[in-house]
């Protein structure tokens, strides 16, 4: 049986709670999660995800698995590949890392996110007419309802205890958001790691770059800790797709990361709003001396690098391929993929992404008070 187009040893090593606190195999999983479990031992050992590794091993397409699986129709890498040549074939069933997505709470609305991993996203939201063709088409997905009425903001904390206890069943421990080092659970299990000896955990955060000079403290103490830290655009650009904060604020946030000894990749996802910035950033990525991983948007068809002119893209393009640096061999393989994932957005001509940019913008401008405009350097009107 072939199952090289369905296998990803997530299923067999990772137990990811997500926003609401449920629990499933990745944080890239999008299909139905059951809320019937009252702890992860309960999922790890359900017929559930046995159904889910039965359907990988037959060679079956699982539902939810859609992102990896849309990326790798148009010749990109997805996560499932990366994790596949990272950790190998595994049907060992063991449980190698905790992923925690806590809630929705954050204190950011950038322009790529989604009501599920920012309440302020949420309230932007609730600010577009009830006739506009983006929010209608915004509300008809899943879990967005429950973001709006805030039943996500709420929930993660009432399952703390269940992840106070996981944290001790995995080598690495993973806190993604919203935003988590400005919700009170990361603390707890910081604290509750530190106190119960179990700091020999590595440690990955995916951030954009709030944390606290107390919290490194905190984190300084565990034998190896990483940031996945979100940039999106630098100098100017980033005060348009990282409100409400600005270049200044990142770069103060950034130096006193750097005071501590932790592993950096500068994480850039490619957009409409950035594509003339990409060169740019990877020059920024590299002056400062971490790693970075270039990735593409993930169900935001509003935003979409499909949506800038095939000029504007061969010019990104060029710029990247023109720059002369000492690539490690993830780096050189990471922005192949980019400029193949650019390459890929020429061939896509869907009126519908359009109309929705359409809808989205004048009133995304008039919720943040910002003329885009200003910070792009091709005429959104002609998208």
């Amino acid at each position: 049986m072939d199952t090289s187009r369905t296998y990803c040893n997530e299923p067999w090593k990772t137990v990811h709670f997500d926003e609401a606190g449920r629990v499933g195999p990745c944080c890239t999983f999008r299909g139905h999660r059951e809320e019937t479990f009252t702890n992860f031992q309960e999922y790890w050992a359900s017929d559930w995800l046995k159904d889910v590794r039965n359907k990988m091993i037959l060679g079956e397409s699982v539902p939810g698995c859609q992102q990896c699986a849309i990326k790798e129709q148009r010749g990109e890498r997805s996560q499932r590949i990366e994790k596949n040549e990272k950790y190998g074939i595994i049907f060992n069933e063991e449980i190698k890392e905790i992923h925690m997505s806590f809630g929705n709470i954050c204190n950011k609305s950038c322009n790529i996110c989604r009501p599920m991993r920012s309440q302020l996203i949420a309230k932007e939201y609730k600010q577009f007419p009830a006739d506009n063709l983006f929010i209608q088409d915004k509300l008809s997905q899943r879990g967005v309802d429950k973001a709006l009425d805030g039943t996500i903001g709420k929930m993660y904390w009432e399952k703390i205890d269940n992840y106070i206890e996981a944290l001790e069943s995995a080598e690495t421990v993973t806190f993604d958001g919203g935003e988590p080092t400005i919700v009170k659970q990361f603390d707890v299990c910081l604290d509750y790691m530190i106190e119960n000896n179990l700091t020999d955990k590595k440690i990955n955060v995916s951030t954009n770059g709030s944390v606290t000079r107390e919290q490194l403290e905190k984190l300084s103490k565990f034998k190896f800790v990483s940031f996945h830290l979100s940039i999106d655009g630098v100098d100017k650009l980033y005060d348009l797709v990282r409100t409400p904060q600005n270049w200044e604020w990142f770069c103060k946030q950034n130096n006193m990361i750097r005071e501590y000894d932790i592993y950096i990749t500068y994480a850039c996802v490619a957009h409409v709003f950035n594509v003339h910035n990409l060169r740019d950033c990877l020059d920024y990525f590299m002056s400062e001396g971490g790693d970075f991983y270039f990735s593409a948007l993930n169900g935001h068809k509003h935003l979409g690098v499909d949506l800038v002119p095939d000029g504007i893209i061969d010019c990104a393009i060029s710029d990247l391929q023109r720059a002369d640096f000492n690539y490690s061999e993830r780096q050189a393989r990471n922005l192949m993929n980019l400029v193949d994932h650019l390459n890929n957005m020429k061939r896509i001509n869907n009126p519908n992404n359009r109309e929705l940019f359409r809808a989205y913008l004048p009133q995304q401008e008039l919720i943040k008070k910002m003329n885009f405009q200003d910070y792009i350097p091709w005429d959104l009107k002609n998208v």
